[in-house]
Order: structure tokens, then C-alpha cells, then sequence
């Protein structure tokens, strides 16, 4: 293609990116000698940078960016004298240094180097930033390179830069006190800066957007940090170690809209200098250790208003009874102390993050009628009442309702089939309420939906309506009454569910073999349960646990789903991770048969319990398949045979039980079995041998049958143990043949001795029964 575009001389502009483009090295002779435009972006091109490239002397934009360069800054660069934008940005290099022919392009007003790993500590690179370069460059992006050291004093010389960013690398130490007198732009987040910072406004009083966030720096900082600061407009100083210390009457930068302060601490008292900022837009002041009431002018000191987080604090008082008029789209105010009812939302409302605090009453039927346009809405933890409002099912922009932890009452709405159609996940969380009834069958109608029904007070059978839940990704009903069978009621076509959750309810019947079917299915617990039958051969066939745990994306605009499952001998909940989690747990059953050599398929499975069960035969041998198992309880069944040898391969291996069953032979000794030195997780298994029970075992017995573990200085204690329980044997049988021996030959003694007991039976007979008589009286009285 370059060779044919080689023949236009006039040209002044290619664009090649995401060509998949065969970049030639050579040119028979270059003609298009007029371009000042060239994008060779997205190509990956793995090679040399041609060397006709730096021919094109009229060259005013070179793009790059995201190709595979090896000899990314060649020193030829400095022929390119008409360079104004220079993007090799993506490219992977590994390098050390930069040729001080950089310094030679006077021209150029836009350098980026991101994505490239330089092996030099910055300040090594102050002679390519030393020339004319220094008098033109406005824009320096060196993101996610790998940066280390400290920020360098040659970054005060270049006098026209408006824009630093240095953001995604690991510099470390004080933001120096530099003069950059035309900066408007400072990105360096998400590095390990460590010590203090200068007063921004000697830096710079062009700045118009400082970002600090995700560094370690430290220091109070007062009204002299931010003063001549007339242009900033946003301020992100988030995840530092900041103490905000202002005078009470302090006037901030007036032109503030956004300001992010999460994890600097700005109380006890509410910052009352938020209240003069009427531009602004954005506050964000999570973790800032305010533990004060909220005053009442919060909530109209700036109609422009619109995104509001105060979460973490010790924040006290009441909610106005309405905020329909304000113009707020996201308000996290959760892990709190606001208390009193609900008040109403505006319309405006897309996300209400109320959870943690201790807002109690009803939720308002109407409540829901005012928030048209709530996406996400969650109100867990607190003291509400009442039942679910009917409105909710005509949320039509509703992706995540959460309502769990509270005391509600009442049936699931059925109401479900009035949403709109759509293709939107949905997640409903009703999870630890008081709710009654049953599962309504509208909720299949939901396109794809999680939901949490888990620790209530449901029960009956579960609807056929299920099997037609194709959608449903989540299904957790642990922790209810429900009963039946759900051999009819899962399909192979519910493709979607990814977790399943019957524990702790009062289901019988057979495991449905369909089950084996599914997808996506990574999480079954159908636990503590009254199943019966065998495990179904075809949960070897389960293909997301075949492989290494990986993340599901499965969110639900912002609402991580969870799953609690028993791990460790606990149970324990599972959110931001719960999308890597593998495991089957069938325990507290009446399920029989045979451990399944196909469950060892489930290469990715890091949790499997089959505890309290009836399983009988051996461990499977190739059970070491399951490289990634952490948790194994076998305990409580009818297994026998050896442990396997191969069990010492499993490396994850930190949580064993395999007590009270009929196992056999020596504990393997070698691997993860080294740690396990709690004797109790082999209890009940009276033929095992070995570390770490104070049984040993016979090595010169093929059988390895246990002895008991005697500290013996010759031997012979053995045998002294053995006469001992043979001369008790034989004492007891003299004993017993002499006094029937006596009462055979004389006769009387034998009429006296039965006599006796029959007045003794006669005399307990009437005692009883008067004693009876006597407690029924006194109960109807």
C-alpha cells in the first residue's frame, strides 16, 4: 500500500490505523516528500522504524502509537525538524535513555510516551528535554511507563508546558518546588509520592486540574496549599494521607465544580467552606472522619449539584422529608447515622446509595413513583418496615435493588411482568427480611436478573415457572422453608445461571442430572437439605469448573454479586472475589453411592463438600486433578480404603476433613499433608495410622495396621498387657460359674434368690405407679 501512496508526490496526508499494515523498511526512493500528516497507529507493527521515515522533513503529526517499534527514539529523530505532535505511545518498548537529539525538535508541542517501560530513573533524561524542545513542549504524556525516582528539578525549564501527566508509575519522595509558570494540567496519580507538597499556587497559578489521587503523601494543609489558585476547577487529592486544616472563614478557590477528597481527614465539624463553593458540581469526602450533623444549607448551596459521596463518616440527623427539588443523579451517603423515614427523591435520582444506617419505617408505596429514573437503589441495613412497594416493578431504568437487612415483611411482589422489556441485568436483593409466601411467577419474566432471597421466611414448593427462567444468573434461596422436589424445575436451558443456592431448606427428591448441563454454573450449594439418590455422573460435564478460577464480569452498575458459602469450617460471604469462586457443597444430605470419578474433570473446583452423607467405596484416586482445591470435606460418610498418595499434590490444599468414615492404612506425610497437624480431622477413622495421630504404623506390614504408640525399654510390656486382660477374662467366668454353681446344687437358696426378686419387681411395680397417679392429679390441678 505504501509503495503505491509512494507514487503521489502531492500528498500531504495518510491515515493507515487498524490497517493490519505490512510496514516495508525500504523505499526505492521516497517521493511523498510533502506530508505533513502520517498515522500508523494500531497496526501492530513489530519492527525498526524505517529509516525513509525520517526523509519526510515536512512531517508535522507522527502517530504511532500501539505498534510493536523496537528502536523507538532513533537519534535520526532530530531530521524531523517540522514536528509539532510526536505519539509513540503503546508500543512495549523496553529502553534505556532518550537521545539528546529529542532536545533538537523545535517545533514539537506534544510528546507521549506512555506505555513504554524506560529503565532509567527520570532525572537521567534531562538532556533530551534540555534543547529548543524545552521552549516548545506543551503537552508531556508519560503514563503507565514505569517511571521511578524522584519528579526531577529539569521539569521547571520547560516554561510553556500546560500539561504533566505522569500518572500509573512508581515515583516516590516530595512533589518538588518548581516554577511552571504556564501549567494548567498535573496528573499524577496512582504513583508512591510519599512526603508533603508545596503550595500549588508557587507551582503554578494556570492550574486549572490537579490530580494527586492513589499516592502516599502526607502533611496538613491549610489555606497557603491553595492560595492564588483563581483558575482550578478540579481537585482530586483522593487516597492520600491528607489532614485538611482551614480557618473557619477560609473563602476556597471559587471556580472549584469538582473536588475529591476521599480519605483525607477534613473533621470532626462538616466543612463549612463547601458552602461558598455555588459552582460546584462533584464532592467527594468518603473516610474523612466527619462526626457532625448534616446542616441544613448542604442541600442547596449549589444548584448545580449532582454528584454527592459522604459515605464512611459518623455523619448524624435527618434527611429533609423531600428532595424532589433538587437535581442530584448520585448520592452515596451510606455507613452513617441518618435516622428517620425515607424522604421522596427527585426524579433526576440515578443512583442512591443509602445502606448502613439506621433510616427506619415504612418505604412508601409511592415512594418509587417519584424516582423514574433510578437505576440503582439501595437502602440495605437499616430498620425499614413494611412490605416492598408494588412500584417497584415499574422501574424502568432499575438495574440493582437492594433491600436486604432490614425488617420487611410480607409476600414478593408478582407485579414483575409490567417492566420493560429489555435487555438490562437486573439484581434484586430481598436477602435477611421476614418475608413470607412463595416465588412469584412473574419474576421470570426479567430478561437477566441475580436474585437474593436468602434468610427469610419462604416456603412451599418452588413454581414450574422456573424451568423458564432462562435469564436468571443468580438464584439463592439458603436459609428457608422451601420443600419439594426440583427434578422438574431445572432445565439445561436456564444457560445463564451462574450460582445456585437451596442451602438450609427442606427440598427432598433427587439431584436433577440437568444440572450438569448448564453453562455457566460455578457455584452449587444445595446443602443441609433432604436429597437423596447419587450425585449425577453429569456434573462432570460442568465446563466452567474445568478450568482455572477467572473473573466473571457480573456486576450490576456498580452492585458486585455475592454468595455466601461454607469455606473453612465458616461460612463466609464472597462479593468483589465472588466471580472467581468454584464450588460444590452437598453436604448434611442423604445422598448415597460412590464419589463420581467424573467430579475430578473439575480442574478449576476450589471447594468440595460431601459431608454428613451415606457415601460409601474410596476416595477417587485421581482426585489430584483438582490443582486448585482449598477446601475438602469428606467427613461423616462410609468412605473406605486408603487416603491417596496423590492427595500430597495438592498444592491449594489448606482446609482437610476427612473424619469418621472407615479410612485405612498410613496418612500420607509428604506435601500439604506436612501442615495438617490437627489430629481431629481423622477422628473415627479407627484403622488409620501416622502423623499426626499417637497411632504408628507397621512398616514391615504390607496392610500398615496400626498399632498403639508405647514407649517400651525392652519389649516385653506387650505381653504383660496381654496376661493382664486374660487373667480379668478369666476371674469374671470363675466368678459367674461359682454363684450359679451354688444356686444349682442347692435348691433352696435357688427358691429364696427368685423369691426375692419377684417381691422387689411387685414392690417397684406399685411405687411407680402411685408416684404416676399422684403427678397426673397434680398436673390437672
Amino acid at each position: 500500500m505504501l509503495h503505491s501512496l509512494n507514487t503521489l508526490q502531492v500528498i500531504s496526508t495518510i491515515q493507515l490505523s487498524n490497517c493490519k499494515l505490512n510496514l516495508p523498511l525500504s523505499l526505492p526512493k521516497v517521493n511523498f516528500t510533502s506530508l505533513y500528516f502520517l498515522d500508523l497507529s494500531d497496526n501492530t507493527i513489530n519492527s525498526t522504524i524505517p529509516p525513509w521515515l525520517f526523509e519526510l522533513s515536512k512531517l508535522q503529526h507522527l502517530n504511532m502509537r500501539d505498534n510493536r517499534f523496537s528502536n523507538l527514539i532513533p537519534s535520526v529523530i532530530s531530521n524531523l525538524t517540522n514536528l509539532k505532535v510526536l505519539d509513540l505511545s503503546n508500543n512495549g518498548v523496553l529502553a534505556s535513555g532518550i537521545p539528546t537529539s529529542l532536545g533538537n525538535l523545535c517545533m514539537l508541542t506534544l510528546l507521549d510516551l506512555s506505555g513504554n517501560n524506560f529503565t532509567d530513573e527520570l532525572k537521567e533524561f534531562e538532556g533530551a528535554f534540555s534543547g529548543c524542545v524545552s521552549k516548545s513542549l506543551e503537552k508531556l504524556n508519560w503514563i503507565g511507563g514505569n517511571l521511578v525516582g524522584h519528579l526531577p528539578s529539569w521539569l521547571g525549564n520547560l516554561k510553556s508546558l500546560k500539561t504533566l501527566d505522569f500518572s500509573k508509575n512508581s515515583l516516590y519522595g516530595p512533589i518538588p518546588q518548581l516554577q511552571m509558570p504556564s501549567l494548567q494540567e498535573l496528573y499524577l496519580s496512582d504513583n508512591a509520592l510519599n512526603e508533603t507538597i508545596p503550595p500549588l499556587g508557587q507551582l503554578s497559578t494556570e492550574l486549572v486540574d490537579v490530580q494527586l489521587q492513589g499516592n502516599k503523601l502526607i502533611g496538613v494543609l491549610s489555606e497557603t496549599h491553595f492560595a492564588n489558585l483563581t483558575k482550578i476547577e478540579y481537585l482530586d487529592m483522593t487516597s492520600n494521607a491528607f489532614v485538611l486544616s482551614f480557618q473557619s472563614n477560609w473563602t476556597p478557590p471559587l471556580q472549584l465544580q469538582e473536588v475529591y477528597m476521599s480519605h483525607c481527614r477534613s473533621g470532626p465539624a462538616f466543612p463549612n467552606w463547601l458552602q461558598k463553593l455555588t459552582n460546584l458540581s462533584s464532592i467527594e469526602m468518603s473516610y474523612a472522619g466527619i462526626s457532625d450533623f448534616m446542616p441544613d444549607w448542604f442541600w442547596n448551596f449549589s444548584q448545580k449539584l449532582d454528584y454527592v459521596v459522604l459515605s464512611h463518616n459518623d455523619i448524624k440527623g435527618k434527611l429533609p422529608a423531600s428532595l424532589e427539588h433538587l437535581n442530584l443523579g448520585y448520592i452515596d451517603l451510606s455507613h452513617n447515622h441518618f435516622v428517620g423515614p425515607l424522604p421522596y427523591f427527585s426524579s433526576t435520582f440515578q443512583e442512591l446509595r443509602l445502606m448502613n444506617n439506621s433510616f427506619s419505617g415504612f418505604i412508601p408505596n409511592d415512594l418509587m413513583k417519584t424516582m423514574s429514573n433510578i437505576m440503582y437503589f439501595s437502602v440495605s441495613t437499616n430498620n425499614l418496615s413494611g412490605e416492598i412497594p408494588q412500584s417497584v416493578c415499574k422501574l424502568k431504568h432499575l438495574i440493582t435493588l437492594d433491600l436486604s437487612k432490614n425488617q420487611i415483611m410480607g409476600s414478593i411482589p408478582d407485579c414483575w411482568n409490567q417492566s420493560q422489556d429489555s435487555q438490562r441485568p437486573i439484581m434484586l436483593d430481598f436477602s435477611y427480611n421476614n418475608l413470607s409466601g412463595g416465588i412469584p411467577a412473574s419474576i421470570c419474566s426479567l430478561q437477566q436478573f441475580a436474585i437474593h432471597l436468602n434468610n427469610n421466611n419462604l416456603s412451599g414448593e418452588l413454581p414450574s415457572s422456573l424451568k423458564n427462567c432462562t435469564g436468571m444468573a443468580t438464584l439463592d434461596l439458603g436459609y428457608n422453608k422451601f420443600n419439594g422436589n426440583i427434578s422438574n424445575l431445572i432445565s439445561d436451558r436456564n444457560w445463564n445461571l451462574g450460582i445456585v443456592r437451596l442451602r438450609s431448606n427442606l427440598f427432598t427428591g433427587t439431584i436433577p442430572p440437568e444440572l450438569g448441563n448448564i453453562m455457566y454454573l460455578r457455584v452449587i450449594d444445595l446443602a443441609h437439605n433432604e436429597f437423596s439418590g447419587v450425585i449425577p455422573l453429569s456434573f462432570g460435564n460442568l465446563s466452567s469448573m474445568m478450568f482455572s478460577p477467572r473473573f466473571y464480569e457480573q456486576t450490576y452498575l456498580g452492585y458486585v454479586d455475592n454468595v455466601e458459602v461454607d469455606m473453612k469450617g465458616q461460612v463466609r460471604r464472597y462479593d468483589t472475589t465472588a466471580m472467581l469462586l468454584i464450588a460444590i457443597d452437598l453436604s448434611d444430605n442423604q445422598l448415597t453411592g460412590e464419589i463420581p470419578e467424573e467430579l475430578t474433570n473439575l480442574i478449576g473446583l476450589q471447594s468440595l463438600h460431601l459431608s454428613k452423607n451415606h457415601f460409601t467405596g474410596k476416595i477417587p484416586e485421581n482426585i489430584s486433578r483438582l490443582q486448585f482445591l482449598e477446601s475438602l470435606d469428606l467427613s461423616m460418610n462410609n468412605l473406605s480404603g486408603v487416603i491417596p498418595q496423590s492427595m500430597t499434590l495438592l498444592t491449594f490444599l489448606s482446609d482437610l476433613n476427612l473424619s469418621y468414615n472407615h479410612l485405612s492404612g498410613e496418612i500420607p506425610s509428604k506435601g500439604q499433608f506436612q501442615t495438617f497437624t490437627n489430629s481431629s480431622i481423622y477422628y473415627g477413622n479407627y484403622h488409620l495410622c501416622g502423623f499426626p495421630l499417637d497411632v504408628s504404623c507397621q512398616n514391615n506390614n504390607k496392610t500398615q495396621t496400626p498399632t498403639l504408640q508405647i514407649e517400651e525399654e525392652d519389649g516385653s510390656e506387650d505381653n504383660d498387657i496381654t496376661w493382664f486382660y486374660l487373667s480379668m477374662g478369666l476371674g469374671f467366668l470363675s466368678g459367674i460359674w461359682c454363684f450359679c454353681g451354688v444356686l444349682i446344687m442347692k435348691k433352696n437358696w435357688c427358691y429364696s434368690y427368685f423369691s426375692f426378686l419377684d417381691k422387689l419387681h411387685d414392690r417397684m411395680y406399685v411405687f411407680l405407679v402411685l408416684k404416676f397417679r399422684k403427678l397426673k392429679r397434680s398436673n390437672h390441678l
